[in-house]
């Protein structure tokens, strides 16, 4: 079924007055919002080439979603997007599972993930995305876990 945009909100809303007996807790949310990385090229140099490493510092851009490790490559999409006119929330909603849910916090210019299992209590998270970007930046995400 799909949602009008802000309807999923009122549906949410009223689900937290109707269902008062749902309890959700916060679950410390936070990434590095730099990390300093050091490169280096795998292949051999075309001749007369030579490769250096610019080392940088590089800033946090996404927030995504695993079901395992990301080494298992399996990253999990949102269940759920709503568009604003500068802003974009994803949520993802979590079903037990025998995996961990990871979360892993993307930076931009490098391939270098920061990565933690998230709790076997964690539900649902949601990222808010700064779209005034072409390619939308995470500006803020949180978890939330059954009680």
């Amino acid at each position: 079924m799909r949602l009008y945009p802000g309807f999923a909100e009122v549906v949410a809303l009223s689900s937290l007055v109707i269902l008062p007996a749902i309890s959700r807790a916060e679950i410390a949310s936070t990434c590095p919002a730099h990390i300093a990385v050091s490169q280096a090229f795998s292949g051999k140099a075309p001749e007369g080439w030579s490769s250096y490493d610019a080392k940088g510092d590089y800033p946090l851009t996404n927030v995504s979603f695993w079901s395992g490790p990301p080494t298992d490559k399996a990253q999990l999409v949102p269940d759920q997007r709503i568009r604003r006119a500068n802003s974009e929330v994803d949520t993802w909603t979590f079903p037990d599972s025998p995996n961990a849910y990871w979360v892993a916090c993307e930076y931009a210019g490098t391939s270098v993930l920061m990565a933690r299992p998230l709790g076997k209590e964690t539900r649902a998270c949601t990222v808010e995305y700064d779209g005034r970007f072409s390619n939308p930046v995470a500006r803020t995400w949180h978890c939330t876990a059954a009680r």
